[in-house]
């Protein structure tokens, strides 16, 4: 499955987009997978908002494997260099929780090299059933 959408800050179309991509996660899936799942969707979106440019773009690629979300925006990006490491940030600190957690919760995470597209991937491990076996 796929989706795409394109829009502004003010845009209904990604709540809705969102919705229905979270409501389309395989039945099999953990609450705790789609839990990760939906933090990370918004917290892309919640970067892309406040400190992005005037157009928002969504791109996900989902199958029974993965789900691939990718997040960019038409700002000028931020320097992906200050981005530190998987080290928890300092209570004291108002930004870079959402990063951290991002790269907690997601399989990979992926950042261009301009700072203003974020690519997440979460892999399902979904249970594998057997087939019945072939008759001769």
């Amino acid at each position: 499955m796929r989706w795409q959408a394109c829009g502004n800050r003010h845009s209904p179309i990604f709540p809705n987009t969102i919705r229905e991509i979270l409501n389309s996660l395989p039945d099999a899936l953990s609450e705790d997978k789609r839990y990760d799942i939906k933090v990370c969707l918004n917290e892309a979106f919640n970067n892309a908002f406040q400190y992005g440019g005037r157009t928002i773009y969504l791109d996900v690629f989902m199958n029974n494997l993965q789900i691939i979300i990718k997040v960019s925006d038409s700002g000028r990006g931020f320097d992906t260099s200050k981005i530190e490491e998987a080290k928890f940030p300092e209570p004291e600190k108002e930004a870079g929780r959402g990063f951290w957690l991002m790269k907690k919760l997601m399989n990979r995470v992926e950042y261009s090299r301009l700072g203003n597209k974020i690519t997440l991937v979460k892999y399902f491990h979904l249970p594998t059933y057997e087939r019945e076996p072939s008759k001769p």
